[in-house]
């Protein structure tokens, strides 16, 4: 029988300070049985070079800092609205430990700087646009836009 546990660990930080705000988070997985399951639930044979690299990671680990500041944060009260250009850099790794006999991909050891701003005309809704920069560690990597506009009730 595969156990397949999954444990779970991490901190998270956020502090504001006169329209600043900056946040992080750490966090690291393990996954029991990581190796039956590439094995025997994916199929998959670490002596396969075309596989070696495919197995579920035992370990995942992943992190980001971020800082922002609220540009109409000097208006106080008087205004509603907010726009907040931000920036974050994170780091994740999907496969930070395999199983025996499997190699890492270093394609999911993944790099990500991120330049945003987000509007919120009123406070429950966001409207949030940026430019995100992967870089991998297997050479590869690419650009992405991003928009998004969020509401909460």
């Amino acid at each position: 029988m595969i156990d397949g546990r999954v444990t779970l660990y991490d901190i998270h930080a956020e502090y504001g300070f006169k329209g600043f705000q900056f946040r992080g988070l750490w966090t690291v997985a393990s996954v029991d049985d990581a190796g039956a399951i590439s094995r025997d639930i994916l199929g998959l044979d670490p002596a396969d070079p075309n596989m070696a690299t495919s197995s579920v990671g035992s370990r995942i680990t992943g992190w980001y800092l971020q800082a922002a500041y609220d540009a109409l944060s000097w208006m106080g009260e008087r205004s509603r609205q907010s726009v907040t250009p931000f920036i974050r850099y994170e780091r994740f790794d999907t496969q930070d430990r395999v199983p025996a006999g499997f190699l890492t991909d270093g394609g999911n050891d993944v790099r990500v700087m991120t330049y945003g701003v987000a509007y919120k005309p009123i406070s429950s809704i966001t409207i949030k646009v940026d430019l995100q920069n992967y870089t991998r560690g297997d050479g590869s990597g690419t650009d992405q836009i991003n928009a998004a506009l969020g509401y909460i009730f």
